[in-house]
């Protein structure tokens, strides 16, 4: 494998397993990686950590560098032996040819610890959730977020913080090229963290009907046209969403586009909440902080 092609990223997952020895266990190792993000961060030695992590179990966990660690191994930097990783002789040279990238003293804390002491020194240190992200959505049950811009982990935390429980997928063709998003990995990954996964592809908008679309004005014209069409059709799909809300549980709608309003996903929110309202026969006066207005993420 040409060095060029192996990220900063990966060269740091290599120097780490080097600096200890060249072997590592694979919890072990995420867990060191976690702990080395937050040094550096916290030594404003790094602008964002090298991978992002969720609360898994009783540790923490970047799906982006599991996926890093098996793109080593097929390139011959390492090789996994049942639960643990070693350094092939390449990536051994590798390491030593980018020694000066990885600074040893960030490590030093807590490279010695490893099995449950490390377990325990992740949970002190803790996965930082937005409580302020909770604080603010109060009571709301319904929101809707994209996952353009976002890491798979970003994406996740951002869930958790907001306590969602249902993640509801409106996307026609939950297929995508960014690593974590589409429907198999999305739902395996939210199930990991305890969130439900729900896929209505009923509720989407054809990619071919994006295409000529240039500006919000176009934007606005199918959203409208889908509200009127689409929406008006897929009313028992509607119906189920309502009910999830109206049950206790904390929906988000998701799509790609970062900005709910150039997303169709926004008018399929409104009418979950026309439709959450209306059965509760609730006046547009009662609306003020309403559970079921909608927060977008």
């Amino acid at each position: 494998m040409n060095a060029r092609s192996v990220s900063h990223h990966q060269r740091l997952l290599i120097s780490l397993v080097a600096s200890v020895g060249g072997r590592l266990e694979d919890a072990d190792l995420q867990s060191l990686v976690f702990l080395y993000g937050l040094e550096a961060a916290g030594r404003g030695t790094v602008a964002k950590p090298a991978y992002y992590f969720v609360p898994l179990g009783s540790g923490a966990y970047s799906y982006s560098c599991a996926q890093d660690c098996h793109r080593m191994e097929r390139h011959g930097l390492v090789e996994q032996r049942q639960t643990e990783w070693h350094l092939t002789q390449s990536g051994r040279e590798l390491a030593v040819a980018h020694a000066a990238e990885f600074d040893p003293s960030i490590f030093s804390g807590f490279s010695h610890l490893r099995g449950e002491p490390l377990k325990m020194e992740v949970e002190r240190r803790a996965i930082c959730i937005d409580a302020a992200s909770h604080a603010s959505q109060g009571g709301a049950k319904l929101m809707t977020i994209g996952y353009e811009g976002k890491s798979l982990e970003e994406y996740l935390n951002q869930l958790l913080s907001s306590s969602v429980s249902m993640l509801v997928d409106v996307r026609r063709n939950a297929i995508s090229r960014k690593f974590g998003f589409s429907k198999r990995a999305l739902s395996s990954a939210c199930g990991d963290v305890g969130i439900g996964y729900e896929h209505l592809p009923e509720l989407g908008i054809d990619s071919a009907n994006r295409r000529q679309i240039v500006s919000q004005d176009d934007r606005d014209a199918l959203f409208s046209d889908y509200e009127a069409t689409i929406l008006v059709r897929e009313s028992a799909a509607i119906t189920g969403i309502r009910d999830m809300v109206l049950t206790g549980r904390r929906v988000a709608l998701t799509c790609f586009e970062r900005h709910a309003t150039q997303c169709h996903r926004h008018r399929v929110a409104a009418q979950v909440a026309k439709a959450s309202r209306e059965i509760l026969g609730e006046a547009e006066s009662d609306r003020r902080n309403h559970p079921f207005d909608v927060v977008n993420l």
